[in-house]
């Protein structure tokens, strides 16, 4: 997947509308301290309201889905797409 092909509708795909408005939110306040493309890798920093930072990536697949390989709980431990990799896609593609 291209970087070009990321639209809202495959960002609201890959967590939900839910994740998206939540990723969204975290966009317009200005949580994405950084996001970087490189290849079919997408790194950033996502500052968290406690003061902590979250290191985050996800890997673009050639389907038009992703491998979150984010360290928060919602995706090691339940294995869903968060609002931290959304919001990633979001800032990319603005």
């Amino acid at each position: 997947m291209l970087p070009a092909a990321i639209t809202r509708k495959t960002l609201a795909a890959w967590g939900g509308e839910a994740v998206y408005l939540q990723a969204e939110h975290l966009v317009k306040k200005g949580a994405v301290l950084k996001a970087d493309i490189s290849g079919d890798l997408i790194t950033g920093v996502i500052a968290r309201e406690s003061g902590s930072n979250v290191y985050t990536k996800l890997r673009l697949l050639p389907n038009g889905s992703i491998e979150s390989l984010c360290p928060c709980f919602t995706n090691r431990s339940q294995g869903l797409v968060c609002p931290h990799v959304v919001a990633l896609g979001i800032t990319i593609m603005l």
